[in-house]
């Protein structure tokens, strides 16, 4: 791994057991992307990788929090500021996978996402067109009043 990570030292292995079942974001394979299992959806992010290892976060994600994603009212730092957050490390050789869970508060700023930080402009509108709360316009309407509107 590419980043210095303070992650507690743990006597059994834990695995995920989650499937990617969305992928949002791909560069050079899947980078953002919805897993869920038995319990719900979580969302996943790719926060560091090498040759042999990818590292994900992953926090539970209700219905209401990747719908506010999806339309930019929510920020990649927050839907994955949680008290339970997955470190899950992918093995890209052999398949394996191990994961601890950890508070969101304990990772170093350099592990997440930037607070500002929203799903692209493009994914958002794929996901939901038009309704993409993303970036405020002003316009005047037919009668002279200013009308506030979010586009994607």
């Amino acid at each position: 791994m590419r980043a210095t990570w303070n992650l507690p030292d743990q006597t059994t292995l834990l695995a995920s057991g989650r499937t990617m079942t969305q992928v949002l974001v791909e560069y050079d394979g899947p980078q953002i992307a919805i897993f869920s299992d038995s319990s719900g959806e979580f969302l996943g992010l790719v926060a560091d990788q090498d040759d042999r290892a990818q590292r994900w976060l992953q926090a539970r994600l209700s219905s209401t929090e990747k719908q506010a994603l999806l339309l930019g009212a929510e920020t990649l730092y927050r839907a994955l500021m949680k008290d339970e957050l997955w470190v899950v490390d992918i093995d890209l050789v052999n398949g394996g996978e191990c994961a601890w869970v950890v508070n969101s508060e304990s990772l170093d700023e350099q592990n997440l996402p930037r607070p500002k930080a929203l799903l692209p402009r493009l994914v958002r509108e794929h996901f939901c067109g038009e309704e993409s709360l993303a970036s405020p316009e002003l316009k005047l309407d037919g009668a002279g009043v200013v009308v506030l509107r979010y586009n994607g």
